[in-house]
């Protein structure tokens, strides 16, 4: 029974890893969100038009309401990872939260996406890098997880508290993300006088 309940963690954090690819990678992705998000904060005065605005608080509206599924589910990922210690969770639904990730993930990018042509071209351009990034972490989680599985297969170590505390900060800075994005919807409001 031990050794069935440390095979189960290790296949959590290997799919959970699966997901993150390298924990740096999606620190950079959290990052980078957080900066664009940040300098279009800085940046609402000096170059929208209402019709340009209009759009921009809606898609904006979108790609949060995408963000905090997103984040529901990397909690529930951070939940299964905490749980390993005195439960083991439900494989099947490990493996259909990795999957509801995957498509979060690409939902993010296409919401992006629809983001650019609203702003101007360096957050363009900064928006084109997130969703490279997008794209690149999601071509690259076949290899990956092949590579994970056989370390499972091999009972090699993986370190789950340096997951949990990756994930963590990760999910802490997309959340930062999610409520300056409500506070650059509300200077749009403010300033074009959207309601």
């Amino acid at each position: 029974m031990k050794r069935l309940k440390v095979n189960l963690s290790f296949l959590i954090v290997m799919l959970f890893s699966n997901n993150c690819i390298a924990q740096n990678e999606f620190e950079n992705f959290s990052t980078n969100i957080f900066k664009f998000i940040n300098k279009l904060n800085n940046q609402i005065d000096s170059f929208f038009v209402k019709e340009k605005a209009e759009s921009l608080n809606r898609n904006l509206g979108y790609f949060k309401n995408d963000l905090d599924k997103y984040l529901k589910i990397r909690k529930t990922l951070l939940d299964y990872l905490n749980e390993t210690a005195y439960k083991i969770p439900d494989k099947g639904e490990v493996k259909k939260t990795v999957s509801d990730l995957k498509s979060r993930l690409g939902k993010l990018g296409k919401r992006l996406n629809k983001i650019r042509p609203d702003v101007g071209e360096n957050l363009a351009s900064d928006a084109e890098d997130i969703i490279d990034n997008i794209f690149q972490v999601q071509q690259s989680q076949r290899v990956r997880y092949l590579t994970e599985l056989d370390y499972l297969i091999e009972g090699k170590k993986v370190d789950v508290e340096k997951l949990k505390k990756e994930g963590t900060s990760i999910y802490n800075e997309l959340l930062k993300s999610v409520t300056l994005i409500g506070t650059v919807r509300t200077k749009l409001k403010t300033k074009f006088n959207l309601f």
